[in-house]
């Protein structure tokens, strides 16, 4: 699984610098599988916030099932000038946003959708 962290440790590392800066110390919480199945397996909308361990500064999803797969499922954040705006469904999409933006995944209807989730952290904002 190194390579695995590894990769997507390159790719938050690259989006972070083009688009947060936001000072990191790493993913110290793992990788949580997660499978979301029809007729109403979705997450209602929350923030990433954690509690006992460092601060959650950026979530990362990755799209595991091709969208061909399933219905429904799809991930939304609000991205402080939308609300609700739709992620891409691609298989193997990595979707990088700040902890602290709301999100949710809308109900399965059909199928099953898998994805990958994890969590980089760092120290309080300033």
């Amino acid at each position: 699984m190194a390579w695995v962290f590894r990769r997507i440790t390159d790719i938050t590392l690259n989006i972070n610098k083009l688009f947060f800066n936001f000072d990191l110390s790493g993913i110290n919480e793992g990788l949580q599988f997660t499978n979301y199945k029809a007729p109403s397996g979705k997450y209602n909308r929350h923030v990433d916030k954690g509690f006992g361990f460092p601060i959650r500064k950026l979530s990362i999803s990755i799209q595991l099932t091709d969208p061909k797969e399933y219905e429904g499922g799809e991930l939304y954040i609000d991205n402080g000038v939308e609300s609700h705006v739709m992620m891409k469904k691609d298989q193997g999409a990595l979707i990088a946003f700040p902890s602290y933006t709301l999100h949710e995944v809308m109900p399965v209807t059909k199928g099953e959708r898998n994805s990958l989730v994890t969590w980089v952290t760092g120290k309080p904002f300033k």
